[in-house]
Formats: C-alpha cells, sequence, structure tokens
C-alpha cells in the first residue's frame, strides 16, 4: 500500500497544509498530479461534510490492477478564501458568492508552479516533465487555467464538475486565446450537480460547451463523460476518478 505524507508551507504569510500520496515502491520515479482541496483527498477528519475522494484506495487498487501508479499532490484551500485562490478573475457579488470574489489564481498558480513543485521533484522520485492538475467545481476553473497559462509545465489537466459559471466569459475567452492542441483535457459533469435547476443546467451546458470549444480548437486528446446520476459532491467525483486515471496513465 502507499500511504501519505503531510507538511506546512507558507504561502500568502500563511501556512498551509499539504498532503501527499506516495506509492510504495519509491526506486521508481512518478508523474505527479496535483489537486486542490487537499483536505478532501485522504483525511476524513478533515474533510469537508466528512466525504472523500478515496485517492489513497483508487491508486492502490490501480497499481495492484494495473501496474501503474503517480505521486499525488494535494493542496489545503485556504478557509475563507476559496474562490479567491481558485479564480485569476475577480467577480462581482452574486447570490451564491457574496465576500470572496476570485482575482489570487495567478499568484496561486505561480507559487504552485515557481515554489511547490520545485521542492515536491526535490523531495520526492518524480518525472518532473510529467506534471498533471486536477479539481473540482471551482478547483476544476482553475485547472482549466493552469493548463493554458503554464502548458509548458502541466501536460494534462482534470477538470470535475467545473464551475465555469464563476467567470464563464473569462475563461472561455481565455482558452480560445492561449489553446494549445497537445494540451490533454479531462472534463466531466453531472445532470444532477444542483437543488437549482438554473445552476445545474450551466454546469452540464458550459461543460458540454466547454468539449465542443477544444474539440473545434483541435485538442488532440479530450475526454469528457457525463454522469447522468452525477451530484456535487465528493462522492460522485471518488466514483469518476477511477475513469480519470485510467484516461491519465493511458489503461486501456
Amino acid at each position: 500500500m502507499g500511504k501519505i505524507e503531510r507538511f506546512k508551507i507558507e504561502i500568502f504569510d500563511e501556512l498551509r497544509t499539504i498532503r501527499i500520496y506516495l506509492p510504495k515502491d519509491l526506486t521508481k520515479l512518478y508523474p505527479v498530479l496535483f489537486m486542490h482541496d487537499g483536505h478532501n483527498l485522504f483525511d476524513i477528519e478533515d474533510s469537508y461534510g466528512k466525504a472523500l475522494w478515496n485517492i489513497q484506495e483508487t491508486m492502490d487498487l490501480i497499481e495492484k490492477k494495473y501496474q501503474k501508479n503517480l505521486i499525488v499532490v494535494g493542496i489545503d484551500c485556504h478557509p475563507k478564501k476559496r474562490f479567491s485562490e481558485y479564480s485569476p478573475w475577480r467577480k462581482e457579488k452574486n447570490a451564491l458568492v457574496k465576500d470572496d470574489l476570485g482575482g489570487m489564481g495567478e499568484q496561486y498558480l505561480k507559487w504552485i508552479v515557481t515554489t511547490l513543485k520545485p521542492l515536491i521533484d526535490q523531495r520526492y522520485p518524480t518525472i518532473p516533465e510529467e506534471t498533471y492538475m486536477a479539481g473540482s467545481s471551482m478547483g476544476g476553473l482553475i485547472s482549466m487555467y493552469a493548463g493554458y497559462r503554464f502548458p509548458q509545465t502541466f501536460k494534462a489537466i482534470g477538470c470535475f464538475s467545473s464551475a465555469f459559471w464563476f467567470a464563464r466569459d473569462e475563461v472561455f475567452s481565455y482558452v480560445k486565446t492561449n489553446h494549445v492542441p497537445h494540451l490533454r483535457v479531462y472534463l466531466d459533469v453531472g445532470k444532477k450537480e444542483t437543488d437549482s435547476l438554473i445552476y445545474r443546467l450551466r454546469y452540464l451546458n458550459d461543460t458540454k460547451q466547454m468539449g465542443k470549444l477544444l474539440r473545434k480548437l483541435g485538442t488532440t486528446d479530450l475526454k469528457v463523460i457525463i454522469d447522468k446520476q452525477g451530484i456535487h459532491h465528493e462522492t460522485a467525483w471518488a466514483k469518476r476518478f477511477p475513469l480519470f486515471l485510467k484516461w491519465l496513465l493511458e489503461i486501456e
């Protein structure tokens, strides 16, 4: 079985917890997957709503069955500035977002690229040129931006139930302007994301439209999954995470 390590590191003049899944055999070199909302990946006592992605169990099963694995780096979100860190664009207040209005995503990603990634590459047996990023909801939004902002760093991105609605015009425009065909992209969404019909349709339609845009622009490796029963919850993302891994690790 793999193991989980934890350490704290400074970001924006505060200490932040980093949680890392490491494969059992550390004599090999592995790709690295950076994930947002790290508190929801491994540790039930720290998770929001006491629900997990079950990353450790899934990675161990994938390795046992397919003899492939990677290192997963989970970055805890800020308890009060999640929207801010997960969007490079600042927005006006709305019914879902009243005080945390975005705008720090660029600084957050630069910290990952220039501070956290070099530390991970130095400390663990990584393949530095094989680096990926994934997240859900706002984590999907910032992962999409990261892929096209730093395509030289991130070779693939996973966007689960992405909250493109937060900055829809901005993220679609950015992808159009900065598209690179070689970036591998995974998109998924559920048909039952929220109780609000308006936002349920926004999640679904935005993901479909992003997929259509990427196909039109010529993305060479694109995976889009629509989960008919999918809700906006860690249990749904845990269910789809193995599908993402098989695509990411190119498992037949």
